[in-house]
């Protein structure tokens, strides 16, 4: 099973794709420096505590987290 994935040091362009979300062992993702757009799948800090590493990639967006105090889960 996957659980690192290193994406630096390429040329990808375009957005992370939500299905990065069902790589429920995934513990490491490097996106930094590429050319990648639009938001982070919500999912990944959701399920994943040390994914990182987006930094470099100006027109990546972060969604923000919303908090639901009944069942103290985050979408």
């Amino acid at each position: 099973m996957l659980q690192s994935l290193d994406l630096s040091m390429n040329n990808l362009t375009g957005t992370i794709p939500e299905e990065v979300s069902h790589l429920s062992v995934l513990w490491y993702l490097n996106t930094s420096d590429k050319n990648l757009e639009g938001g982070i799948p919500a999912m990944l800090g959701l399920h994943f505590e040390n994914l990182a590493w987006f930094s470099n990639n100006p027109n990546l967006s972060r969604r923000p987290l919303e908090v639901s105090y009944e069942d103290g889960k985050c979408s």
